[in-house]
């Protein structure tokens, strides 16, 4: 489950009943809006209600395999290693660590838009195993990265679009 995602560029909309539809949320995980966020603060409200999701999948004996960014989903994110994207990872890591249910993912399709790089994901692996008291299992949901780093992460991370 993606922390926070704001939208997707591709889907058949037009076929989605309203009612299912949760794209362009009017909440950002930030202050402010996803078209005009203001990164020095935290939305609060938001994290009250991820942290009664991730709950309520723990109730239900279900892991939140947790993906801390998603690069493909339109969210207007920090520059990379500012103040403000490490205040939110930093916040994540730590609000959400003691929860039994929690497995971290640093980031959806990782490499796969050119945001960032291999250092970079390397760094925010680093960030979470200094942080993380509770040594929860890690992995980054690109498959080349996992392959490439096996001993960064705990399991590898694969997608597979193909029909059985």
């Amino acid at each position: 489950m993606n922390v926070y995602a704001y939208d997707a560029r591709w889907g058949e909309r037009d076929k989605i009943d309203n009612k299912y539809d949760f794209s362009k949320p009017s909440y950002c995980l930030f202050g402010g809006t996803n078209e005009n966020p203001d990164f020095s603060t935290l939305n609060f409200e938001f994290f009250n209600h991820l942290d009664r999701v991730i709950a309520h999948l723990n109730e239900q004996g279900i892991v939140a395999h947790l993906m801390m960014y998603v690069w493909n989903k339109q969210v207007n994110w920090p520059a990379p290693n500012s103040l403000e994207d490490n205040r939110y990872f930093d916040y994540i890591v730590k609000r959400y660590q003691a929860f039994p249910n929690i497995i971290w993912d640093v980031s959806k399709e990782a490499l796969l838009y050119g945001r960032n790089d291999k250092e970079y994901i390397n760094s925010r692996i680093d960030r979470v195993r200094r942080l993380d008291g509770h040594e929860r299992l890690l992995t980054v949901h690109d498959y080349d990265y996992c392959s490439s780093f096996p001993n960064k992460v705990d399991f590898i991370s694969i997608q597979d679009w193909t029909t059985y």
